[in-house]
């Protein structure tokens, strides 16, 4: 007598669904079930309040009436209610594989006790404009007054964008971009591109790092970049501008 492999596709199958059904309702014939109602102090019913079989992953929320419902294994078990603005309520339950056990409802009593104090501050408003004269006019006009066209970065403007190199701070400059990485002083001031040297601290000529190195603004007061034919007045001979760094001072002691 011949059988078909399908026949025997079959009557494997079956006995596997038979197999995994029969095991899944050993697993939930080993849990017993849990039933009450939480009540406000006030005897009304209490919505979306935590219960929780404490120290396991068993747990249910009230609904609109009040009344939850737990499924779990079979044991002895802590049941905790929690609610914000109620005191925490515990009893201990005792759950029976395939039984269910209904608590007495639970009131939750009021509680004075509250959460952590939120400060909020605010600092007063910060203008960004440097009233004082820029460095490198070498004219001591104020901005306004200033014929050049000078871009002052100051230590708020620093500190607010969180700005870490000189070369970062190129993005807030007008007509300034970085050229190459991130990591150099390597930049582009109207079209041309600056060369080493072409750079001042305190309306100095020079650099403070070897190799082009990004210039770090921990110790930087503002940043000053002059733009245009004015740059001649630092030697540096570059028609696009120069950028002057102006360091921080010793405060005097108070």
């Amino acid at each position: 007598m011949k059988i078909s492999i399908y026949t025997c596709l079959i009557y494997l199958l079956s006995i596997a669904y038979g197999v995994a059904g029969n095991e899944f309702n050993n697993t939930d014939n080993n849990k017993g079930t849990v039933k009450g109602k939480i009540l406000t102090a006030d005897n009304k019913p209490a919505e979306f309040v935590n219960v929780v079989l404490k120290d396991t992953k068993y747990a249910a929320i009230t609904n609109e009436k009040g009344e939850y419902s737990i499924k779990a294994p079979e044991g002895k078990y802590q049941l905790m209610v929690t609610m914000v603005g109620s005191q925490s309520e515990e009893t201990v339950i005792e759950i029976k594989a395939g039984q269910s056990i209904e608590i007495a409802a639970l009131n939750l009593k009021e509680t004075s006790q509250q959460l952590n104090e939120v400060l909020v501050s605010q600092r007063k408003e910060v203008s960004y404009v440097d009233k004082l004269p820029a460095q490198t006019s070498r004219m001591g006009l104020e901005s306004r007054d200033n014929p050049q066209s000078v871009q002052v970065l100051t230590k708020d403007i620093l500190d607010d964008r969180q700005i870490h190199t000189v070369n970062e701070a190129t993005r807030v400059m007008v007509g300034v971009n970085a050229f190459s990485s991130s990591e150099y002083t390597d930049y582009v001031m109207r079209g041309f591109r600056t060369n080493p040297g072409n750079f001042a601290y305190n309306s100095i000529r020079g650099d403070f790092y070897l190799f082009d190195q990004a210039t770090r603004t921990y110790n930087i007061e503002k940043i000053e970049a002059i733009k245009g034919p004015a740059s001649v007045l630092f030697s540096a001979g570059n028609p696009g501008g120069v950028i002057n760094h102006i360091t921080k001072r010793a405060q005097a002691k108070v």
